[in-house]
Formats: C-alpha cells, structure tokens, sequence
C-alpha cells in the first residue's frame, strides 16, 4: 500500500461517509492507526496519530479499501484483504496488500471469489476463507494460504458453507470456524489441525438466526464466539460464548 494516487478525499469531514470497515492498529499499547473505507467518492483511508492530533490521509489507488479486513503483523506491518468499489457493482478481484512496505505489494488472491474473512498464522502467512461461485447459483468455500508469494487453494468441506460465520487461528496454527445451521437451529463451532476435524455445538434455540458473527482467540489459546442480530432496534439481541477450561 502506497499514499493515494488517484485522487483526494472529500475534505469535509462531516458528511464523507468514512467510518466502514474499520481496522485498526496498536503501537506502544495505544491504538495508532485506523484503515476505513469512505463511501463518498470511494477512497481508502489512513487516520493515524500525529502529536497530539488526527490527521487522515488516502492510501492506496482510486476504488480501494471495499470490505476491508486488516491483521497486524509481529513486525508491525498490517496484512490487508479486500476489494476496489469505483461504481456500482465494480466486478473488481479480491486483493492482498501489506503497509507500510516498498514497493508496494498489490496481489490478487482470487480473480472470481469474495474473501469472507482474513487472517495471518503464528509464522505470519496471510490466509482467507472465499466464497467462490460456481453453476446455477452455488458456492462453495476455499482456504486461500499465501505461500512464496503465491496463493494456494484448498476445498473446505461443505457443511461449513451453510451460513458460514467467521474463522480464527489460535497461536498453535489450529484453525476455527464459526457456522449457523438452519436446518438444526444451532450455532457450530468447528476445529482443525492438521487434517483432523471436530465439531461441537455451542448453543441451540437462539432467538433468531444471527445476522452477526465474530470469532476471535483469547489470551489462553480458547475460542470466542460472539453473534447477535441487527434489526436496526427492533429484537436486536447480542451474546457471548467463551470455552471453559477443561
């Protein structure tokens, strides 16, 4: 990622519609950076400390920063997925890109697929789950890994592509996954590593289903699930499942 090449954003900070996708970043214990997506005019935005102030700068080229997703790196550096919006129904590829770094690195991770959710190992190799259409409106989901500056795709098993929720590394390389399943009504939570797969239930009879899912790894290694649905006031609900210790 390099500092914009097309163009400047809108310059009142009011009405520019800039808050989407947000990633941010920490630096001595403090938030120091924010990546986020305006609508108005399709920019990507780089907000970061400056004194005692924020300045806000656009980065990358025209249309970048659409369904943003962000891991930091040990080195400091951030790891980015995401996609270019320069109109409507931009038919543009899902891209890989890293900041701060020269020359900049612009790669596409997949010229027909959408990238559900991103992510780096403990050896910091850049990984994302697709969704990739195929005949008569069917999907199915890829594991994308980053490998020698190539991307490397693997078929995930189907179940996982229901309602397919989110996914996380834990810091010994074991994969998670978080789906919904209609038919049963139960939130699932599904392990890997290796080639071995496990699953378990994490919670049935939810109010509805979840329009939202984050699933992160705490300080111990053990998963949390978060879901909830966003109805804009109206039964909006939100809860949190975290693995006891054994």
């Amino acid at each position: 990622v390099s500092k914009g090449d097309q163009g400047s954003p809108p310059r009142d900070e009011k009405r520019r519609n800039a808050g989407f996708y947000p990633v941010a970043t920490v630096s001595h214990g403090r938030v120091s950076n924010i990546f986020h997506f305006s609508y108005a005019g399709y920019f990507w935005l780089h907000t970061f400390r400056s004194g005692s102030s924020w300045k806000t700068e656009a980065i990358g080229r025209w249309g970048d920063g659409m369904s943003l997703f962000g891991q930091q790196g040990n080195d400091g550096r951030t790891h980015f997925a995401f996609r270019q919006l320069r109109f409507n129904a931009d038919p543009s590829p899902s891209l890989y890109s890293v900041w701060p770094i020269e020359p900049p690195i612009r790669e596409v991770i997949d010229p027909s697929a959408s990238v559900l959710s991103f992510e780096l190992t403990p050896d910091e190799t850049a990984v994302a789950v697709l969704r990739r259409p195929g005949p008569a409106g069917t999907n199915t989901l890829h594991l994308a890994r980053r490998v020698a500056a190539q991307w490397q795709y693997e078929l995930l098993p189907e179940y996982l592509g229901q309602v397919f929720g989110d996914f996380a590394i834990g810091p010994d390389g074991q994969m998670f996954f978080v789906t919904w399943n209609t038919e049963t009504r139960e939130l699932l939570l599904h392990r890997r590593h290796a080639d071995r797969w496990l699953t378990e239930i994490v919670a049935t009879r939810l109010e509805t289903e979840p329009s939202k899912f984050v699933l992160r790894i705490d300080s111990h290694g053990r998963p949390v699930v978060i879901v909830g649905r966003l109805n804009a006031g109206r039964g909006d609900w939100l809860r949190v499942y975290r693995q006891q210790p054994k």
